[in-house]
């Protein structure tokens, strides 16, 4: 309760906090001849490629060998991720995306955040004073809330896997803002069953 306590006198806006963190471990050496060319290729100065005469101004690059990666959520440190995994990984389809997405929601005020408040209520059971979405990506959403004294992430998973911005955003409303099954004043049991 003492740590509850002094969370809520902190400064830190908790809502904002990133969902997870990932931790590598790794050792830090000078890179060899080819990969300073590849590294080179990469680097831009403007529009142009570096010139060769650039080369020699005395820059080294290093590169990072990776020993190990772990995971860290609100829930604890997950199992360490294999090397090999990692290195077979994709980015997800709107990693560059979620930001846009985000923002749009933050924009649309009160409406959205209560929207949030009641998702919390209908599928968790959790009334909540604040709620904020602080992640996004393919597969669903991580919503920061805050209950009380007690701040927690919760995961909303999308019905199917987003395959564009647009098909993200959508299913966010659709959680959001779910569709009515039967008339206002008519119970479910009357409706006509579809088959």
């Amino acid at each position: 309760n003492f740590y509850c306590q002094n969370a809520s006198k902190s400064s830190i806006d908790w809502l904002d906090r990133p969902p997870a963190s990932l931790v590598v471990e790794g050792q830090l050496r000078p890179a060899f001849a080819e990969e300073s060319t590849m590294v080179s290729r990469h680097l831009l100065n403007g529009d142009e490629p570096l010139k060769d005469d650039k080369k020699g101004s005395g820059a080294t690059f290093f590169k990072v060998e990776v020993l190990s990666i772990e995971l860290i959520t609100a829930y604890g440190t997950e199992p360490k991720v294999k090397i090999e995994e990692y290195r077979k990984s994709r980015p997800d389809i709107i990693a560059h995306s979620a930001p846009n997405i985000i923002s749009r929601l933050r924009a649309g005020g009160d409406k959205i955040t209560q929207a949030l408040k009641s998702l919390c209520w209908r599928c968790k059971a959790i009334q909540v004073e604040e709620a904020a979405i602080i992640g996004v990506d393919c597969l669903g959403f991580d919503l920061r809330l805050c209950s009380g004294t007690q701040v927690q992430t919760l995961r909303f998973a999308f019905p199917t896997k987003a395959s564009s911005e647009f098909s993200a955003e959508k299913q966010i409303h659709e959680l959001l803002f779910p569709r009515r099954i039967h008339q206002e004043g008519e119970s479910p049991q009357a409706q006509p069953k579809e088959y």
